[in-house]
């Protein structure tokens, strides 16, 4: 059994003096969903707009259960759609 565990993190990035154009864009609040196996990062979403149930289902099912090894248990931080009944099916059925 291997142990994928998953959350949500929202990141500040500050201003400063030299910002070059590239980053001009990636200046403000920044959210990232991650999963760990091993402690080494397996996928992970970085995305300027906040994670919701619907982006969290979409990463989860084309990035996340497609590298996750089978027979893996998940364990989610505290986010309010963690319990979606559409989640756990998806979950169960990836085996």
């Amino acid at each position: 059994m291997k142990v994928i565990f998953l959350w949500i993190a929202i990141e500040h990035t500050a201003r400063t003096k030299k910002v070059d154009l590239a980053m001009e864009s990636m200046i403000g609040r920044h959210y990232s969903i991650e999963a760990l196996l091993n402690r080494k990062l397996l996928v992970c979403k970085l995305d300027q707009k906040a994670i919701n149930a619907d982006i969290f289902m979409d990463w989860m099912t084309s990035r996340l259960l497609p590298k996750a090894p089978d027979n893996s248990v998940f364990i989610l931080d505290h986010a309010s759609f963690d319990q979606r009944k559409d989640m756990k099916e998806a979950i169960i059925s990836a085996g």
